[in-house]
């Protein structure tokens, strides 16, 4: 059974992602992707994995409530389709610095999906000194109208005041 499991708690720790990934060992299970982060210092993070034949949701919760106990944490269990995932390769990696305003993320967000891009990994964060915040979004998109958007963008970009450039992956074969 493939399933992901979602984990946010209070403050950031040294050994909560060993914590976690040692209770899905221990199941049996084996991890197939990770990610995990700091919101204003809270711990966030979201596990793929696969648990063995005969495991449930309900024991991957019952291992994992100790921990989460524990650790003064908030997991979730989640099945998720046993599929071959049909993985998007990123091809471009934007970058948006600026001052710090409302709205930013969704004003780019909705440019790239009006253009048929699909995000396939999104990062945030406040930068600089508390008294002169600066805005850091890193966008990983796959697909999409690029012979329009570098125009939209650049456009999106000076009408909100923030910098933008774009990046074309390239890939090779080895």
């Amino acid at each position: 059974m493939n399933v992901i499991i979602t984990a946010i708690g209070g403050s950031d720790r040294p050994g909560i992602i060993a914590a976690l990934t040692k209770a899905i060992y221990e199941l049996g299970g084996n991890l197939d992707d990770a990610t995990m982060t700091r919101l204003r210092g809270a711990f966030a993070n979201m596990l793929a994995a696969t648990l063995p034949e005969g495991k449930t949701i309900a024991d991957a919760q019952a291992r994992l409530s100790p921990v989460a106990q524990e650790l003064d944490l908030q997991v979730a269990v989640y099945e998720i389709p046993d599929e071959e995932p049909q993985e998007e390769i990123s091809d471009h990696i934007i970058s948006v610095y600026g001052a710090d305003q409302p709205g930013i993320v969704h004003r780019i967000t909705s440019l790239l999906a009006e253009h048929g891009a699909n995000i396939t990994d999104l990062d945030t964060r406040l930068a600089g000194v508390p008294s002169k915040p600066i805005y850091v979004m890193l966008l990983e998109t796959a697909g999409g109208d690029w012979t329009k958007l570098p125009e939209v963008l650049a456009e999106r970009g000076k009408a909100l005041g923030v910098d933008i450039t774009v990046r074309e992956i390239e890939t090779e074969t080895l």
